[in-house]
């Protein structure tokens, strides 16, 4: 049984951040929330019945990983993408962004360089910044075909502002690009030839587009490896974020250590018992739903880019090769990131991440979470179209 991708849902009592506090946190009613990075989507089959399971057993204490969780990990990734490592270099954690504070408490200090590429995942501005580090920007340059890196700039940043690690979001969030694996080694090498630490946010991996292919980073060559952490999640290409579980990648076992133990002393949670079953089931018996997931998301982004071309020529997208976000410049009207976050939120009435979170280079741009009906995709998108007329005098 594959999901009807097109079924709308009652979200009543579901807790969902997404839609039960819109109005609340909007002080708006009737809003379409195209904003926080999950899908509109029930998950698959295998991943209800295992919760189901699990559930009827009422039995709800303390949870460990077991061989089957650690072979099922291992074992999507070998197969899906040939990268090979052992259940000894996995390490749990309640997710990216928990990783990511882990890892920064534990190879850097205060005051430490932390370099990312532009414009990113907001949060990573916001860890960076509360962990008392030095945010280093590389700008992705914009082309006509799409986002690419600056590679002189990137090594320049490194060799003139010594950052001690290297943040990669590989698929990249907000732009979707999948970066290829001379991208990749090419970054790599920059970063051993100055001896900086890379932590590759690679949630996004399982949701690449036909025609191009998503390489961990940690598959490119051990050297590689030895110097990487690597964070990966069902949560994201399943539907299940609410479950809160990662793993991350440590190949290198004093680096894991050393990762193990100032996760520990800072007392992060263990394993969140439902999340065991439904990784399981999603990892072993859920690739079929997936395909089918990923092929209705690649075309609503094929319906939107031909509405947005046909209907709002002025808004401009470079087709993105994974994810489920668009990365929409509104650049041409020519208004302040304040007068477009107010017309979109209060005229058109539909919720989208402002570009200006993403960095400086992302202000002008939203992100749009297209991981739903392709009824609710239309609506957003007619209702942009419908007053955007208005947008020069909010």
């Amino acid at each position: 049984m594959i999901r009807d991708f097109d079924q709308l849902h009652k979200y009543d009592n579901l807790f969902s951040n997404k839609w039960n506090l819109c109005e609340e946190k909007t002080q708006e009613k009737d809003i379409l929330p195209m904003w926080v990075a999950d899908m509109d989507f029930e998950t698959a089959p295998s991943v209800e019945e295992a919760l189901k399971k699990r559930v009827d057993t009422a039995i709800y204490g303390y949870a460990s990983e077991t061989k089957e969780y650690f072979n099922a990990i291992c074992q999507w990734f070998s197969r899906r993408y040939d990268w090979h490592f052992s259940a000894l270099d996995i390490v749990h954690t309640p997710g990216i962004a928990s990783a990511l504070v882990i890892g920064l408490h534990t190879f850097s200090q205060k005051g430490d360089g932390v370099l990312i590429l532009t414009p990113v995942y907001h949060k990573f501005f916001y860890i960076i910044q509360h962990t008392k580090r030095t945010l280093v920007q590389s700008a992705l340059r914009e082309t006509s075909d799409g986002y690419e890196i600056d590679f002189a700039d990137f090594e320049n940043k490194i060799k003139t502002q010594h950052p001690k690690i290297f943040i990669l979001c590989n698929p990249h969030n907000p732009v979707g690009k999948v970066f290829t694996k001379d991208e990749l080694n090419k970054m790599v090498q920059i970063c051993l030839k100055y001896k900086v630490m890379i932590f590759s946010d690679e949630i996004h991996g399982d949701l690449v587009f036909e025609g191009k292919k998503y390489t961990p980073l940690a598959a490119l060559s051990e050297e590689t490896a030895d110097r990487i952490i690597v964070c990966t999640s069902p949560s994201k290409a399943f539907n299940m974020a609410g479950l809160r579980s990662s793993s991350v990648i440590i190949s290198n076992p004093d680096i894991r250590r050393r990762f193990k133990n100032k996760m520990d002393f800072l007392g992060y949670p263990k394993i969140n018992l439902f999340s065991l079953p439904a990784t399981i089931a999603a990892y072993t018996k859920g690739e079929e739903w997936l395909a089918s997931a990923l092929a209705y998301i690649e075309q609503n982004r094929d319906f939107a880019l031909s509405y947005l071309n046909q209907y709002l020529p002025r808004l401009l997208v470079h087709k993105p090769q994974g994810t489920y976000f668009l990365w929409i410049d509104f650049r041409a009207y020519d208004v302040s990131s304040t007068q477009l976050e107010q017309f979109l939120l209060h005229k058109a009435k539909v919720w989208v991440n402002q570009g200006y979170s993403f960095g400086d280079s992302g202000i002008g741009f939203v992100r749009m979470n297209i991981a739903c009906p392709r009824s609710i995709l239309q609506k957003a998108l007619e209702r942009i179209k419908n007053v955007i007329d208005k947008i020069d005098i909010v």
